[in-house]
């Protein structure tokens, strides 16, 4: 059900077979509007065994915006996460760093983030820099600027930062 009402039979699909008698995956792919949304969920089984309720608080974003969360550790001596939120899907996105005089060092895209298995998805996501620039090399101590960027509906959208590199 989705805010008390049944799921129309045509937003829900079953697999024709399933591999594991213990689990099933169900989509269920609705058109939801901006807001609280609450589905609840409950299953029989072929024993005619029910569920109890489980109730899923959704929050349906009217626009996309970037969250940028910061990043981890800062400063940092070998490595560092950045850690994002898309409220939406987006369509590209990249993590740049700069040098302190505007230098363009490493462009991290979705092919190099290999943690994440969709880091355009509307969710929470990190991207670890190696502290490496794009010839491999481990970057100097000092300060860089980093840009978030991300493209969705066309637009762009961008997020600027700062983070330091200490041994």
């Amino acid at each position: 059900m989705l805010n008390g009402k049944p799921a129309p039979p045509e937003e829900v699909a079953l697999p024709d077979s399933i591999l594991d008698g213990n689990q099933i995956v169900i989509s269920f792919n609705p058109q939801l509007t901006p807001g609280e949304q609450i589905l609840t969920v409950q299953t029989t089984d072929c024993n005619q065994n029910i569920s109890p309720e489980r109730e899923i608080y959704l929050r349906i974003a009217e626009h996309f915006a970037i969250q940028m969360l910061g990043n981890y550790p800062n400063p940092f001596k070998d490595e560092t996460r950045f850690a994002y939120l898309f409220t939406a899907p987006a369509e590209e996105m990249s993590l740049k760093i700069f040098t302190a005089s505007g230098r363009l060092i490493r462009n991290i895209t979705p092919n190099e983030i290999f943690d994440d298995a969709n880091p355009l998805s509307a969710d929470y996501h990190e991207v670890l820099w190696d502290g490496l620039d794009e010839e491999g090399y481990q970057v100097a101590n000092g300060v860089y600027f980093y840009r978030l960027s991300a493209t969705a509906v066309g637009k762009n959208y961008t997020i600027d930062g700062a983070i330091a590199k200490v041994k």
